[in-house]
């Protein structure tokens, strides 16, 4: 009936301005300062495109030679990243905007983390199960008019 369709377009329209925030948000991570950047945006935006770019990173480091010093410096910079979020939560934010730090915080070192192993382990090759058995997040501009988030884990993806 027409409360169906009427909630059908609702949805469509939640999907389309999520999908066009993640977009933005993505867009203006390349922009801003990344603490500028953290107090712009939703949390789950943030986290998202966190995400996305740090696959990306991690992922370039394990292309062509030289990938254990590589990655090496994906974790330093991600160490420096993670200082800098610790330095903004300290400061004095609205409750909402600390829980969005600690919220990334809490990616960002589960994130740390895998570098280290994967250092640990000798992980080179972005096909090796270690990387591969990972959330990992892209942004295709090909999915949908404006582009998509797309998650991939082992063989699975959505």
């Amino acid at each position: 009936g027409e409360v169906e369709m009427w909630l059908t377009s609702v949805e469509k329209r939640m999907v389309d301005s999520l999908r066009q925030l993640a977009r933005e948000c993505i867009t203006d991570y390349q922009a801003r300062p990344r603490e500028e950047w953290i107090l712009m945006h939703a949390s789950q935006l943030l986290i998202m495109a966190s995400q996305i770019f740090w696959c990306q990173g991690s992922e370039e480091a394990m292309l062509g030679e030289e990938v254990e010093a590589k990655l090496a410096k994906q974790l330093e910079n991600h160490v420096k990243i993670l200082t800098q979020e610790c330095g903004l939560v300290r400061k004095d934010l609205s409750a909402l905007q600390r829980c969005q730090c600690v919220s990334l915080i809490t990616i960002d070192v589960h994130n740390r983390d895998i570098l280290e192993s994967m250092i640990a382990d000798g992980v080179v090759s972005k096909t090796e199960f270690a990387w591969q058995m990972r959330m990992r997040y892209y942004w295709v501009d090909g999915m949908g008019p404006i582009g998509d988030c797309r998650i991939e884990q082992v063989m699975a993806g959505f």
